[in-house]
C-alpha cells in the first residue's frame, strides 16, 4: 500500500510539475505576445503619421530579453526595457523620415518625377539623402540645359537653312529675269 501511495504521490507531483511548467511557458508567451502587439501598435501609429512612407522593420528580441528570468517582475521589467528601446528606435526612424520628406518637398518642387524610389531614399541619413537629391536635380538641370542648348542650335540651323534657300531662290529669280529671252524660231 505504501508503494502504491508513493507511486500515486510521484505521479501527482510530476503532473503538477508539468502543469506549472506549462503555465510558466504560457505566461511567458502571453507577455511576449503582449509586448510584440504594443510595439506593432506603436509602429502603426508612426506609419500613419508618415504615410505614404513606411518605417523599416524594427527588430526587438522579446524572447531573448526574458531568457533566464525567473520571476514575473524581472521578466516584465526586461520586456518593458526592450519595448521602450524598440519604440525609441521607431520614433527615431520616424523623425528622420519626416525630416527627409520635409527637405524633399522644399527642394524638389516640380521635379518629383525624378524620385520614383522616394520610399527607399527616405531611409538614408540626412546627409546622404540631401546628396542624392542634389545629384539628381543637378543632373536633371544639366540635361535640361543641354537639351535647351541643342534645341536653340537646331532652331538656328533651321533658320539659317531657310535663309540660305531664300537667297538661292532670289538669286535664281534674278538670274532668270536678267537672262535674255530666247528668240522664237519659225519653221
Amino acid at each position: 500500500a505504501i508503494d502504491d501511495i508513493s507511486a500515486e504521490a510521484r505521479r501527482v507531483r510530476l503532473d503538477l510539475d508539468k502543469l506549472v511548467t506549462r503555465r510558466k511557458g504560457e505566461v511567458r508567451e502571453q507577455a511576449v505576445v503582449a509586448a510584440r502587439q504594443a510595439l506593432d501598435m506603436h509602429i502603426a501609429v508612426v506609419n500613419a503619421e508618415i504615410a505614404p512612407m513606411r518605417l523599416q522593420p524594427v527588430q526587438a528580441d522579446f524572447a531573448g530579453a526574458i531568457k533566464g528570468k525567473r520571476s514575473l517582475a524581472s521578466m516584465q521589467d526586461a520586456l518593458d526595457a526592450t519595448l521602450a528601446a524598440a519604440k525609441i528606435m521607431a520614433d527615431t526612424q520616424g523623425r528622420a523620415i519626416r525630416a527627409n520628406v520635409a527637405h524633399f518637398q522644399k527642394t524638389t518642387e516640380g521635379m518629383e518625377h525624378l524620385f520614383a524610389d522616394l520610399g527607399v531614399l527616405v531611409h538614408k541619413s540626412a546627409d546622404d539623402f540631401e546628396a542624392v537629391l542634389a545629384s539628381r536635380i543637378g543632373k536633371y538641370l544639366d540635361m535640361a540645359a543641354a537639351h535647351e542648348k541643342q534645341r536653340k542650335a537646331d532652331e538656328a540651323a533651321r533658320i539659317a537653312a531657310a535663309e540660305q534657300r531664300a537667297r538661292e531662290q532670289e538669286a535664281a529669280r534674278l538670274a532668270a529675269a536678267a537672262a535674255p529671252a530666247p528668240a522664237p524660231t519659225f519653221a
